[in-house]
């Protein structure tokens, strides 16, 4: 049953009238006095006309405090174009002070592959995950500082490596065990502190103090929690707030692995979930509402294609490529006044950049270095790990990548004097490059 202002007016109303008219009938028949009864009378029909008017104000309130519908609180977001229809290259100089390149440190310690979940410390070292284990480098000089690689079942470490954090209060490193439902905890050196179990299996995750901990746990429903996002209070040991609810009709076929979805920007957090278009901010005991909402055009599947009854992810992938629809944005970094979405299409990696104080955009599948290089980058899906703070938009572009773009353009002696300079080959470890906002 939904009520409305009127109808929960009349049901005060009545209900006041009928006790009240009880209560006077209880007095004529129990008080003899005519006086008395008159006097109960007046205050009987004064007090109605009280409730009514207090009937009135509690139907307003609660009109008021109702939850809005999702097109009022859609309408409220900033809407971000997202047009992958005429992305080119973007031109560095247009949203850059200057471009550096980091090599990170190859050696037997300190080799790896693919990188996953980049993050940035606060004092500007990179951490992420690869090869199952997790690798802290130094931002400025490239220099490895240390790797944790504790595949197994013992105390120590973990069976599974989804996500990492590094506590900026505490430097404490926190590996999220996906398989094992826990977290790792490691002191600055790779000693093993302690472990804690987690209710659900999440995939990646951010804190907001010490104690509180935000998973996203992605399409899969579970005992303890049937919502993509959970808050988790380390202290109490249990979960205290969880929201979006897991469809279960797409949880049957659509599953996909974003990169980082869960971000903390400056008391609250900004969170989005392929394939939505739409990116959310949560403010930690106060709710969750919509922040931004990507307009990706023609490119946006109509709500009823994910009502279809696929088989499975390969064959909603192939529907999906079949109509230039996207479906993958894996990537979402923030800073205090920028932000920076991935998406994927047709395999093809899309970054689009978002000044919320100047509501400058720019979408681009091609990063033009104008600084170094007179020829583009392509950006491929090695380069879909990437992360933000105040100062640096950082980029991971791999040796191979940067091996071929030096090789463009008409400024090939002087990047390949430094690749020399910096031992740099093809079978090097992947470049940080960082890009300082102006």
């Amino acid at each position: 049953m939904v009520w409305n202002a009127k109808g929960l007016k009349h049901f005060f109303r009545n209900m006041a009238t009928c006790f009240l008219s009880n209560f006077v009938r209880q007095l004529k028949t129990t008080h003899n006095s005519c006086k008395q009864f008159h006097l109960f009378t007046f205050i009987f029909n004064l007090m109605k006309k009280e409730i009514c008017l207090s009937c009135l104000t509690v139907c307003t309130i609660l009109l008021a405090c109702s939850t809005p519908s999702e097109k009022s609180v859609r309408s409220a977001a900033s809407v971000i174009p997202v047009d992958l229809e005429h992305a080119g290259a973007l031109q560095a100089s247009q949203w850059f002070d200057t471009i550096m390149y980091v090599p990170l440190e190859t050696s037997d310690s300190f080799l790896f592959s693919n990188i996953s979940h980049l993050k940035v410390s606060h004092d500007q070292n990179i951490y992420f995950i690869s090869d199952k284990s997790f690798f802290l480098f130094d931002g400025h000089t490239g220099k490895g500082k240390l790797k944790i690689s504790r595949l197994g079942t013992g105390p120590d470490g973990y069976a599974s490596l989804f996500d990492s954090y590094i506590d900026p209060e505490t430097q404490e490193i926190e590996l999220l065990d996906n398989n094992g439902k826990k977290i790792v905890v490691y002191d600055k050196k790779g000693n093993h502190l302690r472990s804690f179990a987690i209710p659900f299996m999440s995939f990646t995750l951010t804190k907001t103090d010490q104690h509180n901990y935000w998973f996203y746990n992605n399409n899969l429903p579970s005992e303890a929690c049937n919502y993509k996002v959970a808050h988790y209070n380390r202290i109490a040991e249990k979960s205290e707030e969880a929201y979006d609810s897991i469809d279960p009709h797409l949880a049957e076929y659509f599953f996909i692995e974003d990169e980082k979805n869960l971000v903390t920007q400056g008391n609250s957090m900004l969170y989005h979930a392929s394939p939505a278009d739409t990116v959310y901010r949560i403010q930690p005991g106060k709710g969750m509402e919509a922040a931004y909402i990507l307009d990706m055009g023609k490119n946006k599947a109509p709500q009823t294609f994910y009502s279809n009854h696929f088989k499975d992810i390969m064959e909603f992938v192939e529907t999906a490529n079949k109509h230039d629809y996207v479906f993958e944005l894996p990537t979402l970094a923030a800073n205090d006044s920028l932000i920076a979405i991935g998406c994927m299409k047709q395999g093809q990696l899309y970054i689009t950049l978002h000044a919320s104080r100047s509501e400058k955009t720019v979408t681009f599948s091609a990063f033009q270095d104008d600084f170094h290089f007179s020829a583009p980058l392509p950006l491929d899906n090695q380069n879909i790990p990437f992360c933000l703070d105040n100062e640096f938009l950082y980029l991971i572009i791999t040796a191979e990548q940067l091996t071929d773009w030096q090789k463009e353009g008409d400024r090939k002696e002087l990047m390949n004097e430094w690749m020399k300079q910096q031992h740099i080959n093809e079978y090097s470890n992947p470049i940080l490059m960082k890009c300082r906002l102006k």
